[in-house]
């Protein structure tokens, strides 16, 4: 009897004391210990009201020198460039605040160099210390480099800024250049450490997909509300308001 007695304790100090789980590095305790001491909801008392807070939002960029890009473009290598194909997609994202920019470029085998493939993306968005843009770019050859942006009519510069992981005493500079709302190049210049640029390749590509109709600006004035809950069922509505409202103040519906 003794013996069943010790077992029934040993189950019982299992079950109700803390133990340690090392796969989650979390101290674990029983159901029944967890929510023990948990208050219970007043009955009668007010929840508390909805409060509304105040996100003053930055500007929309102004992309509209770049416009001509959006879209999706298949390319061929110029002459005297080593033979080649590419595919380049450029294409708003987050509500036009971001150019998000996807290459592939495949060169054939020659005699003094093996076939080479390469794709990257990057994310341009506005340089907030001038009036220009920066492409943050990531390569499958696991380099992150940084290009700043400039536009002059038709034509689109991208000048090194170093980066992350950019190639080890190489530049390199991208031009984009329009020449029909159908057609438009792009020549990629290299330099060797202490050495200067060359041009590595040209692409000439063609519009195979219209652009996307542009996504219109959120109005003025308009809101975004999230709600969040208390342990008391008690709920927070939070409201996004333009910055000529920013001030908190009390919500006219309560919950």
């Amino acid at each position: 009897m003794s013996g069943m007695f010790i077992v029934v304790v040993a189950a019982l100090c299992f079950f109700a004391a803390p133990r340690f789980d090392p796969s989650t590095s979390l101290m674990a305790v029983s159901l029944s210990n967890r929510f023990a001491h948990r208050p219970e909801p007043v009955e009668g008392a007010k929840e508390k009201p909805p409060t509304v807070y105040a996100l003053p939002l930055p500007p929309k960029p102004d992309y509209s020198a770049l416009d001509w890009l959006i879209g999706e473009w298949n390319g061929k290598t110029v002459a005297p460039s080593p033979p080649g194909e590419a595919r380049l997609s450029v294409a708003y994202d987050l509500e036009n605040r971001v150019m998000v920019f996807r290459e592939t470029v495949d060169f054939s085998a020659s005699p003094s160099a093996p076939a080479t493939h390469e794709q990257w993306m990057g994310i341009l968005s506005p340089d907030a210390g001038s009036k220009g843009f920066l492409l943050r770019q990531f390569s499958s050859m696991g380099f992150i480099t940084r290009y700043r942006a400039s536009a002059e009519k038709f034509i689109i510069h991208f000048t090194p800024e170093g980066g992350e992981l950019a190639p080890s005493g190489w530049l390199f500079r991208r031009t984009l250049t329009r020449a029909s709302d159908s057609e438009i190049t792009e020549s990629v210049d290299a330099a060797p450490p202490d050495k200067p640029f060359f041009n590595y390749y040209t692409l000439r590509f063609t519009r195979t997909a219209p652009a996307p109709a542009v996504s219109p600006a959120p109005k003025s004035g308009a809101s975004k509300n999230y709600v969040r809950g208390s342990p008391l069922a008690a709920a927070e509505e939070v409201s996004i308001l333009p910055a000529e409202r920013a001030s908190v103040e009390p919500s006219r519906s309560s919950r």
